[in-house]
């Protein structure tokens, strides 16, 4: 299961839809509807599906039986910043929710319709990531950072106030969120920090390993982290 952001009204995915085919070398431009909205995130959930967000209610589903894309009707107000699922029946994606004001939200997609789940007032989600359908995170404005435990969402506090604007983990007690100047771990029972560093704001964080993440700032750097150490990449 992969994730990565995107562009504006196009998706670059021929890595990811074409994921396991032998004439998958080369990136594709895919633009399932024609739209001047910004697309914000991706995920390849498993059986080759992929689903992306973006901002006025833009979400699109990827069939590979069908090998097109497909616009799931949502809330048009909303903008979708981050977007996670474990199978097309159960997709989560979290931003800014219909209205004004930048207060977060999270809908929830059952293979048949989207619903609101959660709301985080003046506060708007960046990102969602989960273990499974029954531990999911998602982190925002404010240091927020909430937990899905397969019955309700409920807020976790990591000790900072600072805003979080990406989460990867490798299970549901080893969880990674970075953000402004720090990245965050979780060990199942309280979240330490990993790092701190003032140079930027980090936006994202991806791994595949205890000693082999990557997270990446808006000054362009990329930093990996080896099990022991932080380098810029």
């Amino acid at each position: 299961m992969q994730k990565c952001r995107c562009f504006t009204g196009l998706i670059a995915l021929a890595a990811l839809v074409l994921a396991g085919k032998a004439e998958a070398t080369a990136w594709q431009t895919q633009n399932p509807i024609p739209t001047a909205n910004n697309f914000n995130d991706v995920y390849c959930l498993p059986g080759a599906h992929v689903v992306a967000v973006g901002n006025a209610g833009a979400i699109f589903l990827y069939e590979p039986g069908e090998a097109a894309w497909h616009y799931l009707t949502c809330p048009p107000e909303a903008n979708y910043n981050g977007v996670w699922g474990d199978t097309p029946n159960n997709i989560y994606a979290a931003g800014r929710g219909q209205g004004e004001y930048s207060d977060g939200a999270i809908y929830h997609y059952d293979g048949s319709s989207w619903s609101q789940v959660h709301f985080v007032q003046y506060n708007q989600i960046y990102d969602i990531w989960g273990a499974d359908g029954a531990s999911v995170y998602a982190v925002g404005d404010g240091g927020t950072v909430l937990r899905y435990n397969g019955s309700s969402w409920s807020a976790m506090d990591i000790g900072t106030a600072q805003t979080m604007r990406g989460v990867w983990g490798l299970a549901a007690n080893d969880v990674y969120v970075a953000g402004s100047a720090k990245v965050l771990h979780y060990n199942g029972s309280s979240w330490s920090e990993m790092t701190s560093d003032s140079s930027g704001g980090f936006q994202d964080i991806w791994c595949d390993a205890a000693n082999n993440i990557y997270a990446v700032k808006d000054t362009g750097k990329i930093f990996h982290y080896n099990g022991s150490t932080w380098s810029v990449a």
